[in-house]
């Protein structure tokens, strides 16, 4: 009886490690959008630049619909700057 509750108390700490690790690995946001003109016509090629206030700098290059991604970007504030 004992062992047997033994090896619930270890799988329930093993499953509160688990979760609480997921979160952490989360902690990551995307940033979308379209790359326009003052006509609104979409900018193919265009490269998106978001500079973090720590520092981080990320990249993308705007597609053939003027569309950008940024992936896995590190919760925080940025600036984002299109150039052609």
């Amino acid at each position: 009886m004992y062992r047997s509750g033994l090896i619930r108390f270890h799988n329930f700490i093993f499953l509160i490690l688990l979760f609480s690790g997921l979160q952490v690995c989360a902690q990551t946001a995307s940033i979308r959008g379209q790359v326009k003109d003052e006509s609104g016509a979409m900018i193919p090629g265009a490269t998106v630049t978001a500079t973090g206030a720590s520092g981080n700098v990320l990249t993308a290059v705007s597609a053939a619909d003027g569309s950008y991604s940024l992936k896995r970007v590190p919760n925080g504030s940025y600036r984002i700057e299109a150039t052609f």
